[in-house]
């Protein structure tokens, strides 16, 4: 940033409010790309449960942990195993056998088995019917973007 010799920005306010405006425009467009749900999470005492745009509970509380719906999915925790449920509280499927477990992006969702002396577990994919589709390979991940997914081997490489 240029100044003058007063210390102020030769900068125009006037460019500044376009800059601010055009970030702002670029903001609520982006935040369009993942569609909220209708439904918010919500906690009564130390369960969490959904309730929807007008404050009724629609899925009583009843998780020991909730993620936001993605694609009509959520994640939930239910006596200590994770699981993914629909919007009207049905359960999709469990995963008794996964430590661990993250939201669904492009129709995957990575999974996780960790024993209790590693630092990083073994990690995959699973389908929306909970299916592991992509081994338990892999030392760390992303979520999957247009079709790809960061991860990482056993050697600590990085890749696609």
């Amino acid at each position: 940033m240029e100044l003058d010799n007063a210390g102020e920005s030769k900068t125009p306010k006037n460019c500044i409010i376009l800059i601010i405006a055009i970030l702002a425009t670029a903001f609520v467009l982006v935040g369009d790309e993942f569609p909220r749900s209708p439904l918010y999470i919500v906690r009564r005492g130390d369960k969490l449960g959904f309730m929807n745009r007008q404050g009724q509970i629609v899925i009583p509380p009843r998780f020991d942990n909730a993620d936001e719906f993605l694609d009509g999915v959520a994640r939930v925790n239910i006596d200590g195993h994770w699981a993914f449920i629909d919007e009207n509280g049905r359960v999709l499927f469990r995963l008794p056998n996964y430590t661990n477990a993250w939201s669904f992006y492009d129709d995957l969702a990575m999974v996780e088995i960790q024993r209790p002396d590693e630092v990083d577990g073994h990690r995959g994919y699973i389908d929306h019917t909970g299916k592991l589709v992509i081994p338990l390979r892999f030392r760390s991940g992303s979520e999957f973007a247009e079709g790809l997914a960061a991860v990482k081997n056993s050697r600590g490489k990085w890749g696609y």
